[in-house]
């Protein structure tokens, strides 16, 4: 389970895992490139953890990383 974080002003947000609510969902290296690892990181307001949630027609909703302006859907690999 997950806590979303907000930011003041800002229209991404950040996740905290509930077990665990000093970390932060961090893109390993702030990489936007497909297949780059996530990791748990202490709080640093990078846009390594900056991401939007889009919610999609059909009820479900879509994790978006926002590097640098590109964007890129969260996915888990084999599933």
């Amino acid at each position: 389970l997950w806590e979303i974080v907000y930011k003041m002003e800002d229209p991404n947000i950040h996740l905290a895992p509930k077990h665990c609510p000093e970390m932060r969902l961090d893109v390993t290296g702030a990489k936007d490139i497909p297949g780059t690892l996530l990791e748990l990181w202490e709080p640093n307001d990078s846009c390594a953890q900056d991401f939007v949630i889009l919610e999609n027609k059909d009820g479900s909703a879509t994790l978006i990383y926002n590097s640098n302006g590109r964007k890129l859907c969260l996915d888990v690999y084999g599933g």
